[in-house]
């Protein structure tokens, strides 16, 4: 914020994790505000979820837009895509019966099938928000490669990433997914040019989400695992 205060930009766009918000009973979301408000700021925050963009995850962040008196505030987009969040079960559910020898089977038995595999892994999954844990593969007995997670970031295949292994796997983690920072660069772009309207929302253009193929006169990047 102090940086903010010394640069004085005409528009600031912020991201964090959704705990910003959780810990200590919202003191760091309601300080955030607060400072831009003092600064003589417009404020507006929310959180985006991947899912809702285009992307195969549902992981949320939350994002803090300012802008100088003046100016117009940036907007969030609305959700483009529909998404089953966790907790919610698809219509087109498919179930996996396991037989018991003398015994009822109940529901949690017949979705989790915990006593149907050997060792049950408690790896990460996809829905997860916490850090320093592993992606298992849904159908195969290992963690997602950097190219798996950075697809489900929403990074095409011919995007680069340079350093060690480990690098690569932070760079991805904690990466903002590219649908949502195109949505919000999208935004951005209407009020830099005062296009923005008042409302905190707005929908976003159909096709916005294409990613854009490798032109065929550049080389692809090396593979990377």
């Amino acid at each position: 914020m102090d940086l903010i205060d010394f640069l004085r930009p005409k528009f600031v766009l912020m991201e964090n994790v959704v705990d910003l918000l959780k810990f200590p009973c919202g003191f760091l979301g309601r300080y955030a505000l607060s400072r831009l408000i003092g600064m003589n700021y417009q404020a507006r925050m929310g959180m985006l979820a991947g899912g809702a963009y285009g992307l195969p995850q549902f992981r949320r962040r939350v994002f803090l837009w300012g802008a100088l008196q003046g100016e117009k505030l940036s907007q969030f987009p609305l959700p483009a895509h529909k998404v089953d969040s966790r907790g919610v079960i698809s219509k087109e559910f498919e179930c996996n019966n396991v037989d018991y020898e003398n015994h009822d089977v109940n529901l949690k038995d017949a979705l989790f099938l915990e006593d149907a595999i050997p060792i049950f892994l408690r790896l990460r999954i996809l829905w997860a928000e916490h850090h320093n844990q592993a992606i298992c593969h849904p159908v195969q007995d290992r963690v997602l490669t950097i190219r798996e997670n950075a697809r489900l970031q929403g990074f095409p295949d011919y995007y680069k990433l340079c350093g060690s292994i480990k690098d690569k796997y932070t760079q991805v983690g904690n990466a903002v997914a590219v649908l949502v920072a195109k949505a919000l660069g999208y935004s951005l772009a209407l009020s830099f040019k005062g296009l923005s309207e008042a409302s905190a929302m707005f929908t976003l253009p159909e096709g916005y989400g294409a990613i854009q193929e490798l032109p065929a006169d550049q080389t692809s990047p090396a593979e990377f695992p």
